[in-house]
């Protein structure tokens, strides 16, 4: 299926209230990591009025394998006790986030402008038991 989504008019939506529920590492032979070893920091710039970031500068591709999401799914599996919903109400919810995907799919989104003039790209999701996975 294919959404083709045209200028939205009306208010923006606050998402002020997100919050990381966890995260993990890759190493450098691409195995899975309960932890933070791969954690990068962020150095704020001198000047915050002018900043201008190309989120693809400074990217080095090793290779053109995806990171797989069976890495995002086994964290979601190690730590589901901290991500399950306690609603008896309604048993079909089992996962308190709503929206789960990699950084790497929000990097891509994040960056697409400086890759393209147009903004048309293409990824795809998949609903699960009221969750949104990509």
């Amino acid at each position: 299926m294919t959404v083709f989504v045209k200028n939205i008019k009306g208010p923006v939506h606050d998402i002020s209230n997100l919050e990381t529920v966890g995260s993990y590492s890759i190493d450098g032979n691409k195995r899975y990591r309960n932890d933070l070893s791969q954690l990068k920091y962020y150095k704020k710039p001198r000047n915050c009025n002018r900043v201008y970031f190309d989120l693809n500068e400074g990217t080095v591709y090793e290779s053109a394998e995806d990171p797989k999401i069976d890495f995002l799914l086994k964290w979601i599996l190690e730590n589901l006790d901290r991500l399950k919903v306690e609603d008896l109400e309604n048993p079909t919810r089992w996962l308190k986030p709503e929206f789960i995907c990699s950084r790497g799919l929000l990097k891509k989104l994040l960056s697409i402008t400086f890759r393209i003039k147009r903004h048309i790209f293409t990824f795809m999701v998949h609903q699960w038991s009221g969750r949104i996975f990509c």
